[in-house]
């Protein structure tokens, strides 16, 4: 079952916002966990289940300073959300953001969809509008490529789709580079530091995607995987903060149906 969580930490002094290097945040995400389960998922060299972002690293001045961190996090199997949800609420283990502690944890919403619910509750709709809040990448060869193409979107979403769903989609390449054309995109690319040395490039912004066909099944078939992307991120680096999704009708609220804002 995919899992969307809001998680805040306190620190215990306030850090700049750019030191909290995405794989810093990867490294959190895993010291919340029971040492056996984190080596096991570490240890996977294929797609991994879960995604971490901290969002403001990517759209702020680096030089301004948080004294908590927001986070966004999503479980994309069901295994791991009650090891995480127990790490976060009766952990007894010291947590670190690089050299700074983190004095409290606060799970502040949680969002949950069954994948027989991602495919029960499916439309049929031929424009795909995708809001790339962070930027955004794809291994093209032996290169990165930091453009939306319409394939490697959904080539990706499928990918991670039957990874953890039971319901497995068929679709091939060929099929995709018939059906997908881009009707629109309003983006800019970005670089930025993974680690405090070495440089990314992504893309984020706007992308509308039209599908060319009017048969049902298929377009059932991409609008699942559009729904399913707000909880899997597109492209490389998803456990890292990159590529993280949100779709129009997707609000990130708290227990009180508030929408989280920074």
């Amino acid at each position: 079952m995919p899992v969307k969580l809001g998680l805040i930490l306190h620190l215990e002094k306030p850090i700049k916002i750019k030191e909290v290097y995405p794989k810093r945040v990867h490294a959190l995400f895993f010291s919340i966990l029971p040492e056996d389960i984190s080596e096991k998922i570490h240890s996977q060299k294929s797609t991994k289940p879960f995604t971490i972002c901290f969002e403001k690293f990517f759209r702020e001045n680096g030089e301004n300073e948080v004294s908590k961190l927001k986070l966004k996090v999503t479980l994309l199997d069901d295994f791991l959300f009650p090891y995480f949800s127990q790490g976060v609420i009766l952990g007894e283990k010291k947590l670190y953001m690089g050299s700074t502690a983190i004095r409290k944890k606060e799970i502040l919403s949680i969002e949950h969809k069954s994948y027989e619910d991602l495919i029960g509750n499916t439309e049929e709709n031929r424009d795909f509008l995708f809001y790339f809040k962070t930027p955004t990448t794809f291994k093209k060869g032996s290169s990165d490529y930091p453009l939306p193409e319409p394939v490697l979107i959904f080539k990706n979403l499928l990918k991670k789709w039957n990874k953890f769903s039971p319901f497995k989609i068929e679709i091939s390449t060929k099929e995709l580079l018939k059906l997908l054309q881009i009707g629109g995109v309003w983006i800019k690319t970005r670089k930025f530091s993974l680690l405090p040395n070495g440089k990314t490039i992504g893309f984020y912004g706007r992308v509308f995607i039209n599908v060319r066909t009017e048969k049902k099944e298929t377009l059932r078939k991409l609008n699942i995987l559009f729904n399913f992307s707000s909880f899997s991120g597109i492209g490389r680096k998803t456990t890292m903060g990159m590529g993280n999704v949100e779709l129009p009708s997707s609000t990130f609220q708290d227990t009180n149906g508030k929408r989280l804002e920074d």
